[in-house]
């Protein structure tokens, strides 16, 4: 009775002390990270986003939900982000449909006639991003958040300026 005790007694420790996936040699510790996009006090869903610090190989990233929040991770498997300051990125892009894809939703069965029509949606779809490129380059993003030993709930606003993004074209 008193080893089985002990037993549950130690289980117990572990699952308080937590038992998550082992961190690779040279990691930091991580801290939990949430950070809340919005864009004129509305939140921005569906919005990848990532953390840069200098010196932190590892790519850190989360994708924002219905109400703007995304929860960070290192390597898609460890929860939250190293202490410091980070630059973030947000890419949001919104697609406007041209007259092809309106007139068929739906992509043909036919390969060829797939392809084609493919070729053609893409070609006449206009991409628009929210804040701008500067939001989407670690180097020139002016979005910085700083992570302290503990919980971090943080909020970041971006404009909501759309810029049309060109591609280039054969």
């Amino acid at each position: 009775m008193k080893r089985a005790l002990i037993a549950l007694c130690c289980l117990a420790a572990a699952a308080v002390v937590g038992c998550g996936p082992k961190l690779p040699d040279g990691m930091p510790k991580l801290y939990p990270t949430a950070v809340t996009i919005t864009s004129d006090g509305q939140p921005v869903p569906d919005a990848p986003v990532q953390a840069f610090m200098p010196g932190f190989t590892w790519p850190i990233a989360g994708v924002t939900d219905a109400s703007g929040r995304a929860v960070l991770s290192v390597q898609g498997q460890f929860p939250g982000a190293p202490a410091g300051e980070l630059t973030v990125t947000v890419r949001k892009l919104r697609i406007v449909d041209g007259p092809t894809k309106q007139a068929q939703p739906d992509p043909p069965e036919d390969y060829g006639e797939h392809l084609a029509w493919s070729a053609q949606v893409q070609a006449e779809e206009e991409q628009f991003l929210l804040g701008g490129e500067e939001y989407t380059d670690a180097e020139n993003s002016p979005l910085k958040i700083t992570v302290v030993k503990g919980k971090n709930d943080l909020s970041l606003e971006i404009p909501s300026d759309e810029v049309q993004i060109k591609f280039a074209t054969k």
